[in-house]
């Protein structure tokens, strides 16, 4: 198992990697008829990619994602303009372990892992996709790989046989997640703090 690495990506460079993701996807000879943002990451990446086609979003986050919005993130981002770029690498890496172990003790456990990725698929809202045979699922990162594979059951299932339905992420952070996805930039358990991030 590698370890982590932490990368910053400014605003503008945002951009680039966005058009560097999507000239990954055409390089593989696929141009979707929709883009599904996963939120609230993987909508900034989807509202940068595929700019002629449609664009749908759906909300599907884990828990500890929740614990820092609203109030008690906006305090976080506050308190984080003061910490030294070096600590707050070392709290991601700490988080990203962290989340690693519970994820690997997930594995372990197929009766809580199917009853939680139940509950994820029932979770997941999207509009009617019977117009679209050829969809790219777009989100930020994948970690365990939890909310990707839900949403692309979930997909799956509303468009029925015939639909070519691929994934794109910038950062895979796990060495083993539930699915990898089609096309990526970064494999290599890089850590990604993008210009949403808190800590950026």
């Amino acid at each position: 198992m590698g370890k982590y690495k932490v990368r910053t990506i400014s605003s503008g460079n945002f951009d680039r990697e966005c058009a560097r993701l999507e000239s990954q996807v055409r390089a593989g000879g696929y141009t979707p008829d929709c883009v599904i943002g996963i939120e609230s990451g993987g909508r900034y990446v989807a509202e940068r990619m595929f700019m002629d086609v449609p664009h749908l979003y759906t909300r599907l986050q884990r828990d500890s994602t929740g614990f820092k919005s609203g109030h008690r993130g906006e305090v976080l981002k506050g308190i984080f303009r003061f910490v030294p770029r070096f600590c707050l690498n070392r709290m991601r890496k700490i988080e990203a372990k962290r989340l690693s172990e519970s994820h690997h003790a997930l594995l372990s456990d197929s009766e809580k892992l199917l009853a939680l990725f139940e509950s994820k698929c029932r979770e997941i809202r999207l509009p009617d996709l019977g117009d679209y045979r050829r969809i790219l699922i777009v989100d930020d990162a994948v970690d365990s790989g939890m909310t990707m594979v839900a949403v692309l059951k979930r997909v799956r299932d509303m468009c029925g046989q015939g639909c070519d339905v691929r994934t794109a992420v910038v950062t895979v952070t796990e060495d083993s997640p539930l699915t990898s996805p089609d096309y990526t930039l970064y494999n290599n358990k890089t850590l990604i703090r993008f210009p949403w991030s808190l800590d950026s």
